[in-house]
């Protein structure tokens, strides 16, 4: 913690890959996903509730399926849990890895709820999400990017609806884990 505010957790996939020697540039195979997965949970055994994972795939070109199943979803669905939260966070990512994500993030959204989503360190298509969400939580998310918090009665005046559909939005959001609550009591 400093100043009060959570610093992230940055994990750089190249040190941690480097003794399972993947051809660079790319990150292929469930086992490889497996064991990288593993590794990662082993590293964030005392991340702090409500704490920022950035995971660093720079250099990495590549990141197929079956990989993003094994690491990315999984690390995702290991987030949402209750004890410790924590919001997991792209960045280095290729053009072609945000590709093969959102396709892996699709089918994963037409057989769960919630859907799977996650923020990027850039933007990608005019965001900083991977993933399904409808224009009014994009907006959330540009809202939110510029002012850096609000409050859910904020955030219904702006989007122009009831406090009660903005909370609900907002719940989901968090659940999604690709937004933060912040307790200001």
């Amino acid at each position: 913690i400093l100043n009060n505010k959570l610093i992230p957790m940055v994990i750089k996939i190249s040190k941690i890959a480097g003794d399972q020697k993947p051809r660079i540039p790319d990150l292929i195979t469930r086992p490889l996903g497996k064991s990288l997965f593993n590794k990662v949970c082993g590293m964030i055994s005392d991340i702090h509730d409500g704490e920022v994972l950035l995971l660093d795939f720079s250099g990495y070109r590549v990141l197929d399926p079956s990989f993003i199943d094994e690491f990315i979803i999984k690390l995702i669905s290991e987030s949402r849990k209750d004890a410790p939260s924590f919001h997991v966070k792209l960045a280095g990512i290729s053009d072609i890895a945000v590709m093969n994500i959102s396709s892996v993030f699709k089918s994963f959204n037409d057989a769960n709820t919630p859907g799977m989503a996650v923020v990027t360190d850039s933007v990608i298509h005019n965001s900083y999400i991977i993933g399904e969400l409808n224009p009014q939580e994009r907006d959330i998310i540009n809202y939110l990017r510029v002012n850096r918090s609000a409050a859910s009665a904020e955030i219904a005046t702006f989007l122009e609806m009831s406090h009660e559909d903005a909370l609900a939005m907002l719940e989901r959001m968090y659940r999604m884990r690709i937004i933060r609550k912040i307790d200001h009591s």
